[in-house]
């Protein structure tokens, strides 16, 4: 059984405007946000004491890679304590303005928390080359945590270019994000987002079900399994 439905064609449509509305963004220049604690999906600590953090940015301005992703982003919910956009507006100044102090913020946080897994943008996406050779920084400067993101701005010619550089690290998983037809670069990972209520031929998002699992349970895409991964639309 399915943890959350299918979002209905009444619940995109308010998705889509919301998502328009996000155009209009701007980075807030403010105090540091940075990385959130875990969550239910995520998970907060599993029984390795792996504990999960997460870095987010706001949507569809950070999102060059972005498609029919924008007809139905879970990121499209105005609950901001759930969804704080406005710190996350605050993310991005600091990765457009204040990148080293960013960075040495980051690896302040990755170093004093146990066992620390990443996610990279839950909300957001790699938007410039600078940004990614932020992320390059804080992965090296971090060799012990382990980092994961799924991401469409391969689609992007020249960033593609500098994520290959940052997937070749050995200790961050990059899944590119597929719509249909769609054929990943060579070599990765990728996730697809569907209607179906499974994939056969895919890894299915066992968070996705009514069994209790979350992304530290299963670590199936921080870890360096070779799998491609099928979500359920949410």
């Amino acid at each position: 059984m399915l943890r959350r439905t299918i979002p209905t064609q009444r619940q995109l449509k308010t998705r889509r405007a919301i998502l328009e509305s996000y155009r209009d963004l701007l980075p807030i220049e403010g105090e540091y946000y940075g990385l959130e604690g875990g969550n239910k999906k995520t998970g907060i600590k599993n029984d390795k004491n792996q504990t999960a953090l997460v870095w987010n940015l706001p949507p569809v301005i950070t999102c060059p890679g972005a498609s029919e992703c924008l007809n139905y982003c879970y990121n499209a919910d105005t609950r901001i304590d759930v969804f704080p956009i406005e710190r996350w507006c605050c993310n991005l100044y600091w990765a457009v303005q204040k990148q080293e102090e960013l960075i040495y913020r980051l690896c302040e946080q990755i170093g004093r928390t146990m066992n620390p897994v990443v996610r990279i943008h839950s909300s957001g996406d790699f938007f410039s080359s600078n940004y990614i050779g932020l992320w390059e920084s804080v992965v090296d400067l971090n060799p012990s945590a382990l980092f994961w993101g799924y991401t469409r701005s391969w689609r992007v010619p020249k960033l593609l270019r500098d994520m290959e550089r940052l997937r070749a690290k050995s200790n961050i998983q990059l899944i590119a994000s597929l719509e249909r037809n769609e054929v990943p670069p060579a070599g990765w990972r990728f996730c697809i987002v569907g209607d179906d209520h499974r994939r056969d031929d895919m890894f299915n998002c066992p968070e996705q079900y009514s069994n209790g699992k979350n992304c530290l349970d299963c670590g199936e895409c921080f870890c360096d399994t070779k799998s491609n991964i099928y979500f359920v639309r949410h």
